[in-house]
This record gives structure tokens, sequence and C-alpha cells, in this order.
């Protein structure tokens, strides 16, 4: 892993951004309804709502789905996640909301049960995607096993070497060289 910093600028800079941003304010009040204190925005929503912003994009950031991470290790079916992603849409079918218990995934990808979300997140592809946010903003509890300086200054690079062809399928997948010109691919 990466040497995360804990400068606290780089934090007040992630919440500045989002606390600023109408759409994931939105994301956040709904998650909140849930009452669910264990669940986190992960990945994406957070990655390309701070892109816009650092890169002055003043659309709405496109996202193919909210992803939220939480972690259960007593329950591990994939029925509970379905039912959160459910009660979400109840709430807004605007969103394609998309609820993993990081333990689950855990067994999925053949590792070790991961004990925090914390380690789930150190698994994710790229280091700037692998950051969850509590939705509760004011709280501002976030975690990013490989900091936040990567995510805040544009920089794409894989979590492991081992990752790095993967993440070039997902740079291409995803379109980010024309959606965000300005990042610095390591």
């Amino acid at each position: 892993m990466n040497e995360p910093t804990n400068d606290k600028k780089y934090e007040d800079k992630l919440f500045e951004i989002l606390q600023k941003d109408e759409q994931f304010q939105l994301i956040c009040t709904i998650l909140c309804s849930l009452q669910r204190s264990n669940l986190y925005l992960a990945g994406g929503v957070v990655r390309n709502t701070v892109w816009n912003a650092i890169f002055g994009i003043s659309s709405p950031p496109d996202f193919n789905d909210i992803d939220i991470v939480y972690i259960d290790n007593a329950s591990v079916s994939v029925n509970i996640e379905k039912e959160i992603e459910q009660q979400l849409c109840k709430k807004s079918n605007a969103f394609n909301w998309s609820v993993k218990n990081q333990t689950r995934m855990a067994q999925k990808h053949g590792h070790s049960t991961y004990p925090n979300l914390e380690m789930a997140l150190s698994h994710w592809i790229e280091t700037a995607t692998a950051i969850a946010v509590h939705p509760k903003l004011e709280k501002r509890d976030f975690i990013a096993p490989f900091g936040l300086i990567d995510l805040l200054s544009g920089v794409v690079k894989p979590s492991h070497p081992s990752l790095e062809i993967v993440m070039q399928n997902r740079i291409a997948e995803k379109n980010w060289k024309r959606l965000y010109p300005k990042l610095t691919y390591f």
C-alpha cells in the first residue's frame, strides 16, 4: 500500500467539494434516510464528483452506478444487498444503486475476509477510486487506504502493480481520457 497522508488540507478539500455538489448532497440525503450507519458511498460517485470539481467541469458527474459499500460478516447474502437497493430505489429511482457487502465480495474474489472497509478498499483497482465517504458529511468520516492525494490531484494509478492491465482496460472502458483529459496516468 502507498503511504497515506493524513494531511488535513486534503481532507478539507475533499469535504469542501462534496458538500458543494448538489447531486452528491442529494445522494447522501437519500442514503441517510435509510438510517443504516454502516453504509458508505464509494468508488465513482466520490471520484467523479471530485474530478468534475478539480477540472472545472460544470455538468453533473456521470455515474454508471452509485457504489455503496459496507462490512457485515454475519450476513453475507446478496439478498440483503438487493433489499437495500430496493429501499433506495423507492426513495429515488433516478440512480442506479449498487450495494455490496465487502465481506461477500472478499469471498467472491477468493480473498480472506476483510476485517474492515479500509482493507476491502485496498483491493480496489485504482488508488483514486479506493475511497469511501460516510453520507453524513458533517461527520467527516472517510476511508482512503492510499490517501487522498491521487484523487485530489487527478492522478490515476493502480493500487497494486499486478492491476496495471486491469486498470488500463477500465480507463478505456470508462472513457476517462475523453471525459477527463487532464488526468495524469502512472
